[in-house]
């Protein structure tokens, strides 16, 4: 027996199971393609932020990929170690770090994005235009919404 929790709450955890399923799948695909490179999700997203947005402190970085301080010293060390980032101590503050790409860390991306890419629009092919522009409305007013919290 199916249960409900009433007609809404019903709808939205619908809702946030396709969601989440649907975002899964897509990373799923999109970590297989990135363990070609050598690179985790998380190091590629450190290195897209650095390539979209030049040197940022490691704070500018976390927001930028949405992840917590506990992980992020991890990846940029394993970056650092790859040559695909260098790390500067800020001379006023020594507590406070930046990176910015290196010249193989700038090639790693453009490699590595259009498979990420590829991987993407493969994956959302099934819906059309308009569907992807209203979909990425309404999820972004439910970003907002938390944004006002």
């Amino acid at each position: 027996m199916k249960a409900s929790y009433g007609p809404m709450a019903d709808v939205d955890l619908a809702l946030f199971i396709r969601l989440n399923r649907s975002t899964q799948a897509i990373v799923r695909d999109i970590q297989k393609v990135l363990r070609r490179h050598d690179l985790s999700l998380a190091q590629f997203a450190v290195l897209e932020a650095l390539f979209h947005k030049g040197s940022l402190t490691t704070g500018e970085i976390m927001r930028s990929i949405l992840t917590t301080g506990g992980n992020i010293t991890i990846v940029l060390r394993n970056l650092e170690k790859k040559g695909l980032i260098q790390t500067q101590e800020d001379p006023a503050d020594r507590r406070r770090r930046s990176s910015q790409l290196t010249k193989e860390g700038e090639a790693v991306v453009i490699r590595a994005f259009p498979d990420q890419l590829a991987v993407i629009q493969e994956k959302l092919a099934v819906l059309t235009k308009e569907e992807k522009e209203k979909t990425t409305v309404c999820l972004r007013r439910v970003e907002r919404a938390k944004e006002e919290e």
